[in-house]
């Protein structure tokens, strides 16, 4: 949580070592395919592409989505959110089809949990 808080505070030269170091515990007492895994991964992505350390981000968002998929579902809110994230590094690489890509992904998420009532009582 610590780490979390200087992620918050954008301060992220202390928090990527509290992250990790999080990372690394979950992984030994839960399992590296584990639930609580991804949200630490996915805020160690976000700080690597704060720190323009972008060839790290790219795994950790693949790594994420993956396992936020396989442990919630191909439907959840934070596949959603982890893909936007990872179009958000694709498009700052240059990677833009494959961003839209993940958008698109990410918008049909949002959709199918948020469906807007179009039709009329009746």
């Amino acid at each position: 949580q610590l780490g979390e808080i200087h992620r918050l505070q954008d301060q992220p030269e202390q928090a990527i070592p509290l992250i990790q170091r999080a990372i690394a515990i979950i992984e030994k007492a839960e399992g590296p395919e584990h639930s609580s895994l991804t949200g630490p991964l996915n805020n160690l992505a976000l700080l690597y592409v704060t720190t323009g350390q972008y060839d790290k981000a790219d795994p950790l968002f693949q790594r994420t989505i993956t396992l936020t998929e396989q442990t919630m579902g191909k439907d959840h809110f934070r596949v959603e959110r982890a893909l936007r994230n990872y179009a958000t590094l694709l498009r700052k690489i240059g990677r833009t089809e494959d961003a839209v890509t993940q958008e698109t992904r990410a918008n049909a998420i949002h959709e199918k949990n948020n469906p807007t009532l179009t039709s009329s009582p009746g």
